[in-house]
């Protein structure tokens, strides 16, 4: 069962985390673009218990770090943050 929702969302299976973040990272982290448009990529591209751990970040730029941090904490426990 995969639980990737629709093209580039994803909700919490680690059998497509790696993927994800990595395509995330590689697109949306690293791209020359504000924090602002960053946690709005980040906060349409995450579903189910993804979007859940990160309800609490508004659409704000300066939220996008922590917001990451916390998808990074809960569900991706298996990459080392500072390689991102």
């Amino acid at each position: 069962m995969c639980r990737r929702k629709g093209k580039g969302k994803f909700d919490e299976d680690p059998l497509v985390g790696h993927e994800w973040y990595g395509q995330f990272t590689s697109t949306v982290h690293s791209a020359a673009i504000s924090d602002d448009m960053k946690i709005s990529h980040l906060k349409t591209l995450v579903t189910g218990k993804a979007k859940a751990a990160i309800a609490g970040f508004a659409y704000r730029g300066v939220l996008y770090g922590d917001a990451l941090r916390t998808l990074e904490t809960k569900l991706f426990p298996f990459f080392d943050a500072s390689e991102a």
